[in-house]
Parts: C-alpha cells; sequence; structure tokens
C-alpha cells in the first residue's frame, strides 16, 4: 500500500507553492492520492460488510492490519483537503472520491465496544486450548454475551456448549448419586437452578438431580441426627447447659432436613434432653422478666411518676412472680400514700382558684370596653406603619410616625407602637447598611477591572457583582451593577479565547505526532500519553474542547494494551504447549 503520509506531505507542499510546480507533478501526486483513496475505501467496505454481519472481532483485525486503517483515514482526511480539491479543479483534473468516514466512524465505534470484552475473549480463547472443564467455557461465554448482546455468534456458541454440558449433567449425576457425593449434588442441583441458560435445562433432568440431592442430603442429616441424640443425652446426663445448647443448635439444622415427622424416632431418642433445656430456658428468661420489670419500678420511683404509671409498674413486677424485696415494698407503700395525700391538696387549690376567676371576670367587664376601642386605634396605626415598611416605603414610615408622635402621644406609649417604631429605625439602619456594602463591592469590582486581568480577580470580581445584585434595589443600583457585569464578562470572554487557542494549537500537534506514530513503539506512545494528559489537565480550558483528548487517550492505550496482551498471550501459549 501506498504511504499516505508521504503523499499529504507531498500535497502540502504543492499548496505552499502551486506556482512552483507543473501540471504533470500535480497529475502524479494527484494519482497517488487517488490511488491511496481507492484502497482505504476498499478496506473501509470490507470491514463495514464485517460488521454488519455481527463479525466485529475480523473487522477490528483487518483495520489493524498495517498500516493501519483508521489512522490512514486521518492521513488522508487532511484539513487542507477542499483547497486540494480546488486546484485539482483548476488543473482539470478529476475530483478524488471521498473518504468512507461513516464507515471509519463505525470502526471507531467498534473499537469502544470491543475494549470491555477483549480479556473476556483471550480468556475464551485459552481456556479451549487447554480443553478446559464446559462449566468455566460456558460461564465466560454468558459473560461474553451480556457484554456483545447484539452478536447472535455469542448465542448460537452458547447453544451448542449448554447441549453438550447437558449430555455431562446426566452422567456427572449418576456417578454422584452411586458415591453418595453430596458436594457433587449440590453443584449440579444449584447448576440447573441457575436462569442464565440459552437452551432450557430439560424438566425431567432437572427434577432428577434435585431429588438425587433432596435424598442424599436427607439420608446424611439423618445420621447426623443420630448422631447429635448420642451426645444430647450425654449432655443432659452431665448437666452440660453450655454443651447441650451448642448440640441443640446443630441438631435444630439437621432436623430441618432430616426429620419426616413429629413421631420420628429420631426425635424420641433426643426428646428428654430437649425438653431439658427448653426448661432451662424458660427460666432464664423469667428471670431477665423479672430482673426488667424490677429495674422498670425502681426508675418508676426515681423519676416520682404519676400514681397510674407507679401502679402499673408495681403490678408488672408482682405478675413476674418470685419473692419482692422488703425494701422495694416500703418504698412502694410510702410513694402511694405520698401520691394520695399530694392528689388532695391538688383538689383544694382547684376549688378555691375557680371561685377567686369568677370574682376577677365580673371586674374585667367594666375595663374591657375601654381598651377594645383603644386596642383598636392602635392595631389600625401599628398595621399602617408595617405595611410602609414591609413595602420599603421607609421615608413615609417616618413621617407616619412623626405625624402619630405629634397628633397622638399617649398612642405611641402603647407597646405595638413602640415595637413598630423600632421597627421603622432598624429598617433605616438596615437600608443604610445595605447601600454602603453595595458601594463596597461596586468598588472592589471596579478595582479589580481596572488592574491586570487574572483568573482569580475575574472570580473575585464576579462574586462580588453577584453580592451586588442581591443588595441593589432601585434602577440606578441596578443598572450600575449591569454596566458593570458587561465589562467583567467582556474581560473573561477575551481570557478565555486566549487560552482556548493556545489549547488547539497544542492539540493540533499532538494529533500530528499521534498520526505518525508506530503502534510497537511503547516509549512513543508514552511520551504521547503524558502529553495527552497534560493537556487534559490544563485549567480553564473551554470544556468542549477536551472532547477529542479522552478518545485519542483510549486510542493510545489500546495500541499499548494490545501490545502488552500480545506479548501475555504469547507467553500463555508457550506455557500451554510446553505442558
Amino acid at each position: 500500500m501506498l504511504d499516505c503520509q508521504k503523499i499529504t506531505d507531498e500535497i502540502q507542499s504543492v499548496l505552499a507553492a502551486a506556482s512552483d510546480h507543473s501540471h504533470e507533478a500535480i497529475a502524479a501526486v494527484h494519482r497517488d492520492y487517488l490511488e491511496a483513496v481507492r484502497e482505504v475505501n476498499a478496506r473501509l467496505g470490507v470491514c463495514r460488510d464485517l460488521l454488519a454481519r455481527g463479525q466485529r472481532s475480523e473487522a477490528i483485525r483487518q483495520c489493524n492490519a498495517e498500516p493501519n486503517l483508521l489512522d490512514a483515514v486521518a492521513i488522508l482526511d487532511f484539513p487542507d483537503r477542499t483547497s486540494w480539491c480546488d486546484l485539482l479543479a483548476r488543473q482539470r483534473l478529476p475530483r478524488p472520491p471521498d473518504l468512507l468516514i461513516d464507515a471509519a466512524a463505525d470502526l471507531n465505534d467498534a473499537y469502544t465496544a470491543e475494549q470491555p470484552i477483549e480479556r473476556l475473549l483471550r480468556n475464551h480463547r485459552l481456556l479451549a486450548l487447554a480443553r478446559a472443564p464446559l462449566p468455566r467455557r460456558i460461564q465466560t461465554l454468558r459473560a461474553i454475551r451480556a457484554a456483545d448482546p447484539e452478536n447472535p455468534i455469542w448465542e448460537r456458541d452458547l447453544r451448542d456448549y449448554e447441549n453438550a454440558r447437558l449430555h455431562e449433567l446426566r452422567c456427572e449425576m449418576q456417578a454422584a448419586v452411586q458415591a453418595q457425593d453430596l458436594g457433587c449434588l449440590a453443584t449440579l442441583e444449584q447448576e440447573v437452578r441457575a436462569r442464565d441458560w440459552v437452551e432450557p435445562v430439560p424438566q425431567d433432568l432437572a427434577r432428577r438431580i434435585i431429588q438425587a440431592h433432596g435424598e442424599v442430603r436427607q439420608r446424611a442429616a439423618r445420621q447426623e441426627l443420630g448422631r447429635l441424640a448420642g451426645e444430647l443425652n450425654q449432655a443432659f446426663s452431665s448437666f452440660d447447659l453450655s454443651r447441650g445448647r451448642e448440640l441443640r443448635t446443630r441438631w435444630n439444622a439437621a432436623a430441618a432436613i432430616g426429620l419426616t415427622s413429629d413421631a420420628d424416632e429420631l426425635l424420641e431418642m433426643a426428646g428428654p434432653a430437649l425438653e431439658w433445656l427448653q426448661q432451662e430456658d424458660q427460666q432464664v428468661q423469667a428471670g431477665r422478666q423479672r430482673e426488667s420489670a424490677v429495674a422498670a419500678l425502681e426508675r418508676t420511683l426515681e423519676d416520682f411518676v404519676e400514681y397510674h404509671e407507679l401502679e402499673r409498674a408495681w403490678h408488672a413486677v408482682r405478675r413476674s412472680g418470685g419473692e419482692i424485696p422488703v425494701a422495694l415494698q416500703r418504698r412502694v407503700a410510702e410513694r402511694f400514700r405520698y401520691l394520695e395525700e399530694a392528689s388532695t391538696r391538688r383538689h383544694r387549690f382547684a376549688l378555691a382558684a375557680i371561685v377567686l376567676l369568677v370574682l376577677a371576670a365580673s371586674a374585667a367587664i367594666g375595663l374591657g370596653v375601654v381598651r377594645h376601642l383603644r386596642a383598636r386605634q392602635v392595631e389600625e396605626h401599628a398595621a399602617r406603619m408595617g405595611s410602609l415598611v414591609t413595602g420599603g416605603e421607609l421615608v413615609q414610615a417616618q413621617q407616619y410616625a412623626e405625624n402619630l408622635q405629634q397628633s397622638a402621644p399617649d398612642i405611641c406609649s402603647e407597646p405595638e407602637i413602640q415595637e413598630c417604631l423600632a421597627r421603622i429605625r432598624k429598617a433605616v439602619v438596615e437600608d443604610q447598611g445595605r447601600r454602603a456594602r453595595l458601594t463596597t463591592c461596586l468598588d472592589a469590582v471596579q478595582a479589580r477591572d481596572a488592574s491586570e486581568p487574572s483568573w482569580d480577580s475575574l472570580a473575585a470580581a464576579w462574586q462580588d457583582l453577584e453580592e451586588g445584585k442581591k443588595l441593589a434595589k432601585s434602577d440606578e443600583e441596578l443598572a450600575r451593577v449591569k454596566t458593570l457585569e458587561l465589562r467583567i464578562s467582556e474581560r473573561r470572554r477575551q481570557m478565555q479565547k486566549a487560552v482556548d487557542d493556545r489549547f488547539l494549537k497544542d492539540l493540533t500537534s499532538l494529533e500530528a505526532d499521534f498520526s505518525r506514530v508506530e503502534r510497537t513503539d511503547l516509549n512513543e506512545i508514552a511520551v504521547l500519553m503524558a502529553r495527552a494528559r497534560q493537556l487534559q489537565k490544563q485549567p480553564h480550558v473551554s470544556a468542549e474542547l477536551l472532547g477529542p483528548i479522552e478518545p485519542l487517550i483510549a486510542r493510545l492505550n489500546a495500541y499499548r494494551q494490545a501490545e502488552a496482551d500480545r506479548d501475555r498471550e504469547r507467553r500463555q501459549l508457550e506455557r500451554f504447549t510446553n505442558d
């Protein structure tokens, strides 16, 4: 295949000084470029057909054949291609065909989709070479199918593997039943119960495996119960309570599997020991309930609770059974007597309070009418001043207060009016503080605008502007804030443009070096990777410009990983061959 980089370099040389090149020289370069485009488009067409048939791995292999197809597309689709076509038109030479960019984009997407399953595919190949057991190979193939659900090949392969595995299951089940291999049968049951089979497990096979596992499991459990029954009786004979409880835990686990009925002979063998343990547990539980009831009663005595709460705690202790300490009985009796006397005193005080309230109500009726009229006046003046303050009309509120103090000084002595006057004075002071803070913020913005601009100073100026927006209220204040905001925005736009221009220049240089790098040159790939990551971390770059960096890093990683995987695969194949 022609050297695409050499051809594009020659085209760039022609475009730089077209007048110095003859028609024959331009035609010769055009023929080379035309042939290169046709070869690249032919390879792209083959890869596109492979992708359409679901053969993504083969398409990527064809793309990776030297020279790399995507690299060739990037070289031939150079930025000045439009200028080259215009020059060809002036020389009356045919326009070269367009590159199959859509097919190249599909190939690039295939690279992205292939990376997550590449390691799975390699493991699948190594398991096949090593003739690994079918369950391991099926598990790997299921993971590949889940990672690549759009490819129909994996489901077809998985059906073939699962059909072969179903034949193996019948033989393994028979061997496990003959050997009474409980672990093997448990594994087989777990396998047939799994929900990720593509080829359904026959119901008769699944039923036979589950039944065989249950029978062997029950037989093993009954053997364990027989041994535990003897040990339980020994613990009962020696009154070893801790040992008996430990054995009972193991007995309950095995009984859930091995006991067939309530009249099972194994249950009769262990019955006396189990009843003894149950009685011991009941005694311990009763003791704990009694201790809890006594503790609750002592807490009620310490907290001086009401009569009914103390009575409820006392009955709980009596219901728990056992002897109640004499000292506790004496404390409870004294507390009941104290609560009864206190209740009697409260009733007497309540009756006297009712009589006093009736007398006071009669005297208050006469004063109520006068106070009602005065209260209405106070309420109206307070509501008027409150509405003025709430509406921000502080000047009108001050005038209203001054008029009221002159016309009705007695009204101004009321607490509600005094509170409104204080509110007006506080609002005036707060408004003065607001205007002072606004002036400070806007003066700081003007000072930063006049100084040498930097990202930190612009950020601080923008923060001051945000604070100014919150403080500004009048039209004049809002207009001043808006003017400063436009000036700071223009400064920020200019700085952003300078940063983005530098970034684009560095990115163009990096992409040019990437198009010329050898895929096997790990040192150069590492240098390009470091440059790409440094570009990615440059501060203040517009987010939309960072888009090409991540795919470029992914391609570099793919080159490096592919070389490392090829080396690892060679070593593994050598080990399998030697074995």
